[in-house]
């Protein structure tokens, strides 16, 4: 999942950042222990860029601001053989090495960056490790149970997960603390932000010097925090230009004093995630909705994936409100690249809670129900 989430920021930041001030020339000689392919680079400060590997050599050359994280991916013809986990590349010459066979490895690359990032990360390693453990736990508990897990077992993993996530972000700030000019912890906030805004990411940008807050990275970062604010827990949830089931343009209305909850989910037809939540969600709609419970769908399928949203709407019967963000406009705008993901409103439109998880959903609902 940190894969997923830090894969669509760099995609993001790749078609956003981009006027420079100034950059210098870097070479990635690679080797890998294939004799031909293609091999791929994402990074942050360009969109996919694409190599041919011969005798198992392969290079890229391109000219970046600051150190930038990235990532490869070696293909044999369509099939997927080697994906990095995240590297950093500077300016100047580099080399690194790939090996297949070793799925999600940090490929071998030394640099001043690179470095550090191996320091960095065994301070985080606990974390990554421990919250690796509780989403692995969480499935066999999911697949033991059918997919319906006692209350009592998944409140506790949310709390489990939420302790482990604040004691990361209480490190990362520390890190900052005694080293503000890093780019490694850069990037780390720049992946955090997705899971939801908390104040405590203010707090880390102040950390950082000036030099790396005024860079091109780091103001898009501040815009991007500015505009996480502004749906996070606390927050009246905003307006959107969005397509309804006709492909015609609606304003998703200001959310006045209603007489329950509203849950906000962000989907899109081909996640499978996404789509296990509906039988439970449309079991709570039935049995909820009486009592002023609403759910509005925000899917970020495109022009060309819209029959296929269309089909699981109809497949699923999903009988809430289901709309489209075109071009992934406010999901890009406001770090929604986490999917799913929902915002839970209370009547009066503000957000009491982001990813609320379904059975803590079924008991505030069924708190709500209770008579007075």
């Amino acid at each position: 999942m940190r894969y997923l989430i830090l894969l669509c920021n760099l995609v993001m930041l790749s078609n956003t950042v981009y006027s420079r001030q100034s950059t210098h020339n870097y070479t990635l000689a690679g080797t890998i222990n294939a004799d031909t392919g293609t091999i791929n680079l994402l990074s942050s400060f360009r969109p996919k860029q694409a190599t041919k590997v011969v005798n198992g050599k392969f290079s890229f050359t391109d000219s970046i601001e600051y150190p930038t994280a990235g990532w490869l991916f070696f293909y044999k013809g369509a099939e997927l053989l080697y994906r990095s986990e995240m590297f950093f590349i500077e300016p100047g010459n580099q080399t690194i090495i790939c090996k297949v066979g070793s799925f999600s490895e940090i490929p071998e690359i030394s640099n001043k960056t690179m470095k550090e990032y191996k320091v960095c990360k065994r301070d985080f390693e606990y974390y990554y490790d421990a919250l690796d453990r509780e989403s692995h736990f969480n499935d066999s508990i999911r697949q033991y149970y059918h997919k319906i897990v006692p209350q009592d077992l998944a409140i506790a993993h949310t709390r489990k997960v939420d302790s482990l996530t604040n004691e990361c972000n209480k490190t990362l700030k520390l890190y900052v603390t005694h080293h503000p000019d890093s780019y490694v912890a850069f990037w780390t906030l720049y992946t955090l932000l997705p899971r939801g805004f908390t104040p405590v990411f203010d707090s880390i940008f102040n950390l950082f010097s000036a030099n790396l807050r005024n860079a091109s990275c780091g103001k898009k970062l501040e815009e991007k925090l500015i505009a996480a604010k502004v749906v996070a827990t606390g927050s009246k949830f905003p307006q959107m230009e969005l397509k309804d089931i006709t492909d015609s343009s609606i304003i998703l209305p200001e959310f006045r004093k209603s007489r329950g909850y509203t849950l906000i989910d962000f989907w899109y037809s081909h996640c499978p995630p996404c789509k296990q939540q509906f039988p439970a969600f449309k079991k709570m709609y039935d049995k909820y909705k009486p009592d002023g419970f609403e759910i509005i769908g925000i899917s970020i399928d495109q022009a060309n994936e819209i029959d296929d949203w269309k089909k699981v709407i109809s497949d699923m019967e999903l009988h809430w409100l289901q709309y489209r963000d075109k071009n992934n406009t406010n999901a890009g705008k406001f770090s929604i690249q986490q999917f799913p993901s929902n915002f839970l409103l209370d009547k009066n439109g503000i957000i009491i809670k982001r990813n609320i998880k379904i059975v803590e959903l079924e008991k505030l609902l069924a708190e709500q129900k209770k008579p007075d």
